[in-house]
């Protein structure tokens, strides 16, 4: 499952995360100042999104979410 948000500082969203989720959480990638892409790549992947708490999980691989936003950026 893949995350994807936006952060003024992705290491402590990413700390904060991992204290209340019962799995490991690592941080794949970042894109400062693409923050705004955020909706756009949601959208993209919306078919994939997990249901449950939050709208930010989607259930893909690294390789699928990492296209869904080099689309976005272009």
């Amino acid at each position: 499952i893949i995350k994807i948000g936006r952060s003024k500082d992705v290491e402590r969203r990413r700390h904060d995360l991992q204290t209340c989720h019962p799995f490991r959480i690592i941080t794949i990638a970042s894109f400062p100042g693409h923050g705004h892409l955020e909706g756009v790549v949601h959208a993209a992947l919306s078919a994939s999104r997990v249901d449950g708490p939050g709208r930010e999980w989607f259930r893909v691989s690294a390789s699928d979410a990492m296209h869904a936003i080099a689309i976005a950026m272009r």
